[in-house]
C-alpha cells in the first residue's frame, strides 16, 4: 500500500490537446487518502498557450523529482486565466472534470504474483464490520473484512485500509479510512485496464445483498512496480444506503456472507442473457446514483419489464382461435373492396398476422411462475381503479410525473416493489426465501409490510396532495 506521505506530487510535465498542440505545464496533485475523498488537482499552462488553440479534451503527462510518472487523462476545463501570474508566466486552469489519474511508482517490489487493489465506495456493511487486523505501520493499518469467490475474478479479500499522518505540531494525529477488494488469484490474461465490466458484474450480487452499490473509484497495480488509477477524481462514486428498518440486509448478519458466496457461485453458472437480466434488476435496487422514490420506482420496473425477453413468446390457445377469427373476417373483406379502402385492410391483414403480440401481464406473470417467486402477500403486480396494482402507479409516473401519485403511496410502492425484485433475485439464484429476511414470517414485523396499510396506499394512490 501507498503511505500518505507518497500522495503529493509537484512536477513539470507537457499538456497534449484534443488537435495534437503540445504545451509545457506545471501541476499540483493530491491524491486522496481515503477512496471516497475528492482528489486535488490544480494546472498551470504557460503564457504562451493563450495564443493557440487548446480545444478540450486535454491530456497531460510527467514525472516529478522522485522519478514517479504521472498521466492525467481526459482534462476538460472551463477557462484559463491568462491575465494572471504574468511574473511566473504561468496561467492556472478552471478544471471542470478529469477522467482519471495514472501514478507508476518507483518503487521496486519484490513478489511471486500480481495483487491488484480495487477502490471501493464506502458501503455501510463496510464502515461496521468487525475486522481482523492483518499488516500494522506508522502510516497504515489493514484489516480484513471477509472473503467471496467472485464470478470471473476469483477469490477477492475485503478490506479496510486506514492511513495516518501528523498535524503540524508532528504530536496528534489524523486519519481516513478506505475500502479495497484485494484481487491476487488472478485469471490468467487478466487485464484490470479493460475487466471494467467483469468487475460491475462481480460486485451485482454483494450489492444487492447489502442493499447497497459496492461502486468502483479505482485501483491499484502490484507487480514489478506498483500503478495506481483514480477514477473520476474530482467526484467520487458514493451510491446512496437502500436499507430499511427493521431490516438493513436480505439476510441476517450472521449469515450474510455464507448465502452471498453460494449466491455469488449460482450467479456465475447463470446462461449470459439471464445473467444480464439479474444484472439489470441489481442496477435498479442498488442504484449508483442518489434516486429519489419515483426515479428508484421506474429504474426497479426497467428490470422487472426486461425479464420479457425470458418468456416462451407463445400466445395461449383463445388468443390463436381469436387470430384465425379475425383473418377469416379481414381477408373475406378485403375480396369485397379495391383501391385505398383495400390496402388498409390488406394492411391489418398484415398486422393480425405478424402477431398476435403476447401482453405485458401474460408475460411478466409467466415468467414470475416459471421462477416461483412469491408474490401474494406484496402489493400486487395488477390491480383495479379503485385498488390500483404497480404497473398502474408506473403508467401513472410516465405519463404524468410524480404528482400525479400520492407521496405516501408512491414510497410504500417503491419498498413493495423493491421487496418483488430482490425476491426474484433470490428465486434466480436459488436462495430459498426462508434463509433471508424477505419471508413472510420475517416481514411480520415490518409495519410498511401489513396489508391494512397497503390496501389503505393503493386507494390513496392517486389522490391529490396539497402540492399537486
Amino acid at each position: 500500500m501507498i503511505s500518505s506521505e507518497q500522495q503529493n506530487f509537484d512536477f513539470d510535465g507537457v499538456i497534449t490537446s484534443a488537435n495534437g498542440h503540445e504545451f509545457p505545464a506545471s501541476c499540483r496533485l493530491t491524491l486522496p487518502d481515503a477512496t471516497w475523498q475528492r482528489t486535488e488537482i490544480h494546472i498551470s499552462v504557460a503564457q504562451i498557450a493563450g495564443r493557440q488553440s487548446l480545444p478540450n479534451p486535454l491530456n497531460l503527462s510527467g514525472n516529478d523529482r522522485y522519478g514517479r510518472q504521472v498521466t492525467i487523462r481526459d482534462i476538460h476545463y472551463h477557462s484559463i486565466h491568462f491575465e494572471f501570474n504574468r511574473q511566473t508566466g504561468l496561467a492556472e486552469m478552471e478544471i471542470k472534470h478529469v477522467g482519471e489519474v495514472e501514478v507508476i511508482h518507483a518503487i521496486p517490489i519484490s513478489q511471486a504474483s500480481r495483487v491488484i487493489n480495487i477502490s471501493l465506495s464506502d458501503a455501510q456493511y463496510l464502515k461496521s464490520k468487525k475486522g481482523k487486523l492483518v499488516d500494522s505501520k506508522d502510516y497504515t493499518r489493514i484489516e480484513e473484512l471477509f472473503s467471496l469467490d467472485l464470478p470471473e475474478l476469483g477469490h477477492g479479500t475485503f478490506l479496510r485500509q486506514w492511513r495516518f499522518w501528523h498535524n503540524v505540531d508532528n504530536v496528534t494525529s489524523k486519519g481516513a479510512c478506505s475500502f479495497l477488494l484485494e484481487l491476487k488469484d488472478l485469471p490468467k490474461g487478466f487485464n484490470i485496464d479493460s475487466a471494467a465490466e467483469q468487475i460491475r458484474s462481480a460486485l451485482s450480487i454483494p450489492s444487492v445483498f447489502l442493499r447497497q452499490r459496492l461502486a468502483v473509484n479505482g485501483w491499484e497495480e502490484q507487480g514489478a512496480t506498483i500503478r495506481e488509477i483514480v477514477r473520476q477524481p474530482f467526484a467520487p462514486i458514493l451510491p446512496k444506503n437502500f436499507a430499511m428498518q427493521p431490516y438493513e440486509y436480505l439476510v441476517q448478519e450472521s449469515q450474510l456472507e455464507n448465502v452471498m458466496q453460494r449466491a455469488c457461485v449460482n450467479f456465475s453458472k447463470l446462461a449470459p442473457k439471464l445473467k444480464r437480466t439479474v444484472e439489470k434488476i441489481a442496477l435498479g435496487l442498488s442504484p449508483y446514483n442518489h434516486l429519489g422514490d419515483e426515479e428508484r420506482f421506474r429504474a426497479m420496473f426497467y428490470g422487472l419489464e426486461s425479464c420479457r425477453k425470458l418468456t416462451s413468446k407463445v400466445p395461449s390457445a383463445e388468443v390463436l382461435k381469436a387470430r384465425d377469427e379475425v383473418l377469416v373476417a379481414l381477408k373475406f373483406a378485403h375480396k369485397e373492396l379495391s383501391g385505398a379502402a383495400a390496402e388498409r385492410v390488406n394492411g391489418f391483414i398484415n398486422s393480425v398476422e405478424n402477431g398476435p403480440k403476447v401482453d405485458l401481464r401474460i408475460e411478466i406473470e409467466e415468467v414470475l411462475d416459471n421462477w416461483k417467486v412469491a408474490r401474494s402477500d406484496l402489493w400486487p403486480l395488477y390491480g383495479s381503479e379503485a385498488e390500483p396494482g404497480l404497473v398502474k402507479i408506473r403508467d401513472k409516473l410516465s405519463h404524468s410525473g410524480g404528482t400525479s401519485v400520492n407521496n405516501d403511496s408512491l414510497v410504500l410502492a417503491t419498498y413493495h416493489l423493491s421487496l418483488l425484485m430482490e425476491r426474484i433475485i433470490l428465486a434466480i439464484l436459488d436462495i430459498p426465501l426462508s434463509e433471508t429476511l424477505l419471508s413472510p414470517e420475517a416481514l411480520k414485523i415490518d409495519p410498511w409490510y401489513a396489508r391494512d396499510r397497503v390496501l389503505s396506499a393503493r386507494r390513496a394512490a392517486f389522490t391529490k396532495s396539497v402540492w399537486s
